[in-house]
């Protein structure tokens, strides 16, 4: 906590203001990666088909040991525990990951979760875990310091949604008694189900704009429509604002966008985090 007061100072006096996200991995795991070299948990015993990067290199996701009870109980106080201590290291906020196949997204679709128990089958039940973390936390940091990220019908991570519509109207429903902060829906070529959320959702809702099939990074034009037409009351970036240091101003003057470097995504050293060029005040980089 120490080191992260570090940060979380930093922005403060610059007048900002910071939220972590904070996840459970779930089945995208590996034993390589754990001090007693457990196999990861998961809703359910299916292995997600994939791979991840580990300091042995490139290895597949083993099948994941499926959740007892007590390992789901213990899953959700170890959410509210990690959100007490992000408050503790002076974070503003916390952002629970229930998006892109993580734990709380394998508990949601029906790919990933076969259990036959309160918390699988229907769509009810799926939902169960999600809702259940999203309680546990506000009870210790309260919903104004709450949001939660969604990705509705993305298949990364071996994930394939049957009835993602239905799901995520649901989904909005369920949590919309809680007054977070906000809900953040990270697109997929899915805007039919982000309008579905945002007819359920009242609150805040942060949007990743990706409309159309392909899109990446995200587009700033995608990110204004969204705002002018009341979609969405704040946009989010990814990549863009990793290799945009200064992406506020390059909006403002219609770009131009620097691209991110996958190849410095992971491992390495500051290269592709910290030596992104801005803009001169010419306009070039």
């Amino acid at each position: 906590m120490t080191a992260w007061r570090l940060v979380t100072d930093a922005v403060h006096r610059r007048g900002g203001r910071i939220a972590v996200q904070i996840m459970h991995s779930g089945r995208i795991g590996h034993p390589c990666l754990y001090p007693g070299g457990e196999l990861p948990l998961a809703p359910s015993a299916i292995c997600s088909g994939e791979r991840l990067y580990t300091p042995e290199g490139l290895l597949d996701h083993p099948t994941p040991r499926e959740m007892t009870l007590a390992d789901i109980d213990q899953a959700i106080e170890d959410f509210a525990t990690a959100a007490r201590l992000a408050m503790e290291a002076g974070f503003d906020a916390v952002e629970l990951h229930g998006a892109s196949g993580y734990l709380i997204h394998q508990f949601l679709s029906d790919n990933t979760n076969r259990r036959t128990d309160a918390y699988g089958g229907s769509v009810a039940g799926r939902l169960r875990f999600a809702v259940e973390v999203v309680q546990a936390v506000t009870d210790v940091i309260g919903p104004g310091r709450t949001g939660i990220r969604i990705s509705p019908g993305i298949s990364y991570n071996g994930m394939k949604e049957g009835d993602t519509e239905i799901l995520y109207t649901e989904l909005a429903r369920a949590l919309a008694p809680y007054d977070l902060a906000y809900v953040h829906v990270s697109e997929n070529d899915t805007r039919d189900v982000t309008e579905l959320i945002r007819a359920e959702w009242e609150g805040p809702l942060v949007l990743n704009p990706h409309p159309w099939s392909g899109e990446k990074p995200a587009n700033p034009e995608d990110g204004i429509e969204a705002l002018r037409s009341g979609l969405a009351d704040a946009i989010a970036f990814g990549r863009l604002w990793l290799a945009n240091p200064d992406l506020p101003a390059r909006i403002a003057a219609g770009g131009p966008y620097t691209e991110a470097d996958p190849s410095t995504f992971y491992g390495g050293d500051h290269r592709g985090y910290t030596d992104y060029p801005v803009l001169s005040a010419s306009g070039e980089d």
